[in-house]
């Protein structure tokens, strides 16, 4: 087994994305982990992969589109008291995107940030967006007797 590791900055013009892409596509991939690091705007991606020369779609690879892609983590809900403590940490996982495709950013309304966003990413681009909501299985742990608790709290908000 091998690895690998790419970092995305969110203003890549779409070169490293491609060579993440191409890299995945002709290997047998056994693990990606990423990491968001906000302070830097930056995607670390590790990639575990198998010994070998590789797939045969490598060498019939022709132009790939690219498209828009806004990556949510909701496990960031983890350990949140309030409504607000959680519109605040929405606010600021929505802002490098925001600044990227200049879109209008309400810190009070992530929601309308949010929407804000995909309109401009769609103007800018004319291509649809990706959404990756990511949830980790350990979000609530074993103990499964606050998730009517937080998914009410959450509903009341919205």
């Amino acid at each position: 087994m091998q690895y690998r590791k790419f970092i995305l900055s969110l203003t890549d013009d779409g070169v490293q994305e491609a060579e993440l892409n191409r890299f995945l596509r002709g290997h047998r991939i056994l693990k990606v982990e990423q990491h968001f690091l906000p302070d830097d705007g930056l995607w670390a991606f590790l990639v575990s992969y198998l010994d070998g020369e590789g797939l045969k779609v490598m060498s019939l690879e022709q132009d790939w589109t690219a498209y828009p892609v806004i990556h949510l983590d909701l496990s960031i809900a983890k350990g949140m008291d309030s409504v607000e403590d959680l519109r605040r940490r929405l606010s600021s996982l929505l802002q490098p995107y925001a600044e990227h495709y200049g879109a209008e950013a309400d810190n009070q309304h992530p929601g309308g940030t949010f929407t804000a966003l995909i309109r401009r990413a769609y103007e800018q681009t004319g291509r649809q967006q990706g959404l990756l909501p990511t949830l980790k299985a350990s979000y609530y742990g074993n103990d499964q007797s606050e998730i009517p608790h937080r998914d009410s709290e959450l509903r009341e908000a919205a």
